[in-house]
This record gives structure tokens, sequence and C-alpha cells, in this order.
């Protein structure tokens, strides 16, 4: 079992956020760009650190009077690690921010590492670092304009079946 929380992110935001990258998709070919269905906004990769049911108690503990909110797109940037990432940021939200301090809380999980929401959207071997540059350069000048109101958490089961991964909805949260 590989537990993870995400936010769902509605098919016209998904439609709007792949819009706007097609002008990058079709200068760069080669880079492996996330399908606009395989969006996800990711709040925690659990694992199967801890038992569903277990993990279900603490999640719904720590959202129970969490507000419903809205995300405000800002910008794509990059991170170079092991490869290069393409990522969607959004503006920080306080109410996502006290979410994911009453589950870290809850789960007694005690890192000071902050959470800013954001999207992949494409990954990449690291290229030269003239290419690099040139890459950086045309995400910072496309633009992104989407928001969305968040109304409830998810818990997914992602399962590998061979080489396909299918996610599963354990549990869902709403929030008020």
């Amino acid at each position: 079992m590989h537990l993870r929380l995400e936010i769902d992110i509605p098919q016209e935001v998904k439609e709007t956020i792949y819009s706007a990258l097609a002008d990058l998709r079709k200068d760069y070919p080669y880079i492996q760009w996330v399908g606009k269905n395989e969006y996800k906004l990711e709040l925690f990769r659990f694992g199967d650190t801890y038992p569903k049911e277990f993990l279900n108690k603490k999640i719904q503990d720590a959202t129970f009077d969490s507000p419903s909110f809205s995300l405000f797109s800002h910008k794509l940037k990059l991170t170079i690690k092991s490869n290069v990432m393409i990522y969607l940021s959004f503006y920080e939200n306080k109410e996502l921010k006290e979410i994911v301090r009453n589950i870290k809380s809850q789960l007694s999980i005690n890192d000071e590492l902050s959470f800013y929401p954001d999207i992949v959207v494409a990954r990449y071997r690291i290229p030269a670092k003239q290419q690099y540059l040139l890459i950086k350069k045309k995400c910072m000048n496309t633009i992104i304009d989407s928001e969305f109101r968040i109304t409830q958490l998810t818990l997914y089961n992602s399962v590998n079946e061979g080489e396909l991964v299918t996610y599963q909805k354990e549990a869902t949260y709403p929030l008020l």
C-alpha cells in the first residue's frame, strides 16, 4: 500500500494549465511532459508507513474544522536535483499551511520543512547550462492564470500493476 494525500484538481484547471504549456511542449518535445490527467497536488506521501485506519483517523482529526479555500497559480519554476523538474507553483495559503501543520502534529512528524503547493508538469535529464537557462527563461515568460476552490482532500492508494500505476481513492476529507 502506498498512501498519499492530495488535492484533486478540477478538469477545467487541468485544461487551462495544459493549454498554457502548448508552446513549451512544441519547443521542447524531448522533455517528458506530464499528461494533463496526471496533474496532482500532493500534500503528503505516506507510503506504507501508517496503517490506513490509523491514518484515516488522524487526517479526520486534523481537518475536522478546516475551512475550504482557494489556490491561485503563481509561476512556472525549475529545480535541479538528479534531473530537472518543471512545476507550476501556487501562492502560499494560510489555510493550507495550517492543514499541513495539523496533519504533521497529529502524526508527530517533527520536520521544519515549509510546504509550498505545486504541480509537476515536466521532467528532463540535466541539460547543458545554456539550454537550461533558455528553458528557464521561457518558463518564466509563460503565464498560467488559474484559480480553484478546494473543498476536500483525498487519500489515494497507488497500486503497481506491472508497469502501470493506478490510483484508488481510499477516503475524502471535506473542508468547511
